[in-house]
């Protein structure tokens, strides 16, 4: 059985700050004159909206709506294609505010930050000293909704409770009252799917879920379940259920990964194969970006006829683009015959680069250096200025994507 800490629970031991409709706001922070127009941002002009102002919310506009249906809905809509750089620029200003004013912090996404409390820290006055510093610091246009709670993910859940530009506590006796006013869908990580599956079981609010007796939720749901009363109990310590794992200052990853879907013009074999170099790109600059080196690779090719292709190699701990490619490629050549559908690329084992890390060899030590000379162009002048002879002109194959998890690079990172 899961057993929750042996500390006792306590309040106010995180604050959770989230940006209110971040991508809508960096657009109207980096265009003065959107400033109270409704604003909606969407990845192309063919999809769904991914953010969406305040002022566009007022006017029935919504997350998730198609772009096209969003503008007849709202003619004064202002429909802006996702510009992922500005956001990540804006978003490194929001975290070196934030480290500058306490000391624990933790990136949960481009637009969440977490913060375990000290004892002598005051989360109201911090609170509202991390939203006037972002205020000031980079614009009125950036606000957030900001939540205290016993754990992390109470803490987020506060943050839900006011919108926008909140400062709200839950404490261990709020708890009750909470969780009566909210469906099960209105807790942060429980999608329409688990609620379902909650109510199959008896439960169909958040009050029963945090009440039910933890014997019968290990053995209806096993550890999933019981992390989530426990969780919702107020205790911290619990493995997060709901709400992502957390890189900490100082953490380390165990391994990364960059994945593309191609579309039906990127999906013959010599197209498909720039997506690859460009994949195998994105990998290497992380590790240099994260001072790493990879002792492990590995690739997996979906092919339209929906076949998969994949393999696994060891390796001698390298970080360089050419490395990379060499150690990937040769493997996949001869299986290149057909139309590929999406590609995977990942390492793995990764290690601290060390000055042990460096090789003995010229040509590999060649390699390594022209591989962080690229990335030092690459930080100063954009990710685009130096690029491959075989990807020269092809910008938009495997284009830039936030994907949410914490950034801790510098410089214009892929």
């Amino acid at each position: 059985m899961f057993e929750p800490p042996p500390l006792p629970q306590t309040n106010r031991r995180y604050l959770f700050v989230d940006m209110n409709a971040y991508f809508a706001s960096c657009e109207q922070h980096l265009h003065p004159k959107l400033l109270g127009q409704p604003v909606a941002v969407t990845p192309s002009l063919g999809s769904s909206l991914t953010s969406v102002s305040y002022e566009a919310k007022a006017l029935g506009i919504k997350n998730g709506m198609r772009a096209m249906d969003a503008q007849l809905a709202c003619p004064s809509l202002r429909v802006i294609v996702t510009r992922h750089r500005p956001y990540l620029h804006i978003h490194q200003q929001i975290v070196k505010i934030v480290e500058n004013l306490s000391p624990h912090v933790s990136v949960r996404s481009i637009d969440e930050v977490a913060i375990r409390l000290c004892r002598n820290e005051d989360p109201w006055l911090l609170g509202r000293q991390i939203k006037q510093d972002i205020a000031r610091q980079i614009g009125p246009a950036l606000r957030c909704s900001i939540g205290i709670g016993p754990n992390a993910w109470l803490a987020k859940l506060a943050t839900d409770l006011e919108k926008p530009d909140g400062l709200v506590e839950v404490r261990l006796a709020d708890l009750p009252t909470v969780y009566r006013a909210l469906t099960l869908p209105d807790l942060p990580g429980i999608n329409w799917r688990m609620a379902r599956q909650l109510q199959r079981a008896g439960i169909s609010t958040p009050y029963l879920l945090a009440t039910a007796e933890t014997s019968w939720l290990e053995q209806r749901f096993g550890s999933w379940g019981l992390r989530w009363a426990w969780q919702l109990r107020g205790y911290d310590g619990v493995p997060a259920v709901g709400l992502g794992s957390f890189t900490h200052r100082g953490g380390q990853r165990k391994s990364l990964s960059h994945s593309h879907v191609l579309p039906p013009t990127l999906r013959s074999p010599q197209r498909a194969r720039q997506v690859l170099r460009k994949l195998v790109e994105k990998v290497g600059h992380h590790l240099r970006e994260e001072q790493l080196i990879a002792h492990y690779t590995w690739c997996v090719i979906r092919f339209e006829s929906g076949q998969n292709h994949g393999f696994g190699r060891r390796l001698s701990g390298v970080s360089s683009t050419s490395e990379l490619w060499q150690a990937i490629w040769l493997p996949l050549a001869p299986a290149w015959r057909q139309p590929v559908k999406q590609i995977v690329v990942g390492v793995a084992n990764l290690s601290p680069r060390t000055a042990e890390s460096y090789h003995l060899f010229p040509e590999a030590e060649k390699a390594a250096r022209l591989s962080r000379a690229a990335d030092d162009i690459h930080n100063r002048f954009g990710v685009n200025a130096l690029q491959s002879a075989r990807l020269l002109g092809q910008t938009e194959i495997a284009a830039d994507k936030i994907t949410f998890q914490p950034y801790r690079f510098k410089g214009d990172y892929l």
